[in-house]
């Protein structure tokens, strides 16, 4: 924000936003045509296609140029199996304080340098349970802040490390 003001104070214009994204390349109509043929020869998907168009063509690309001819040419295999949803899902609980994970942080600001940060988070909510700030990794001050935790909101039923 700090940037966006001090552009303006100093152009007097309002920033606007520029398009997302890398721009666009062409890819040349010989390469267009390499990777057609490879397609209809080899009938593999675009990771395949590209050391085969180097091999047999001499053209050096990469797999999202092949991907996007493919595209173009509505040659990708439909995979449906892709897009059926999982009936479980890591760390995704139906219920709040089902499961708490935990993980320590080596925090990286220069006000916390050296500081190690302790989190017990909650799998169905996006609430942190109990957090901790200390100056060594050690499994005492795990239970600390769990215990510290558990008597703020209730004892879940398991927690992951």
């Amino acid at each position: 924000m700090n940037q966006l003001y001090a552009r303006y104070r100093r152009d007097g214009s309002i920033p606007s936003l520029k398009s997302a994204g890398r721009p666009t390349i062409d890819i040349p109509l010989e390469e267009r045509v390499a990777i057609r043929n490879a397609n209809r020869r080899f009938g593999v998907g675009a990771c395949y296609l590209v050391p085969i168009v180097k091999r047999f063509y001499g053209m050096d690309t990469n797999h999202m140029r092949v991907y996007q001819v493919l595209k173009e040419d509505d040659s990708l295999s439909f995979r449906a199996r892709r897009y059926i949803r999982r009936k479980w899902i890591r760390y995704e609980r139906e219920y709040s304080n089902e499961l708490w994970h935990t993980g320590w942080h080596n925090m990286k600001h220069p006000a916390y340098e050296g500081k190690h940060l302790i989190v017990y988070e909650d799998h169905a909510s996006p609430c942190i349970m109990g957090y901790g700030l200390f100056d060594t990794e050690t499994s005492s001050y795990s239970v600390e802040v769990l215990d510290r935790a558990t008597r703020e909101h209730e004892k879940p039923r398991s927690v992951d490390m």
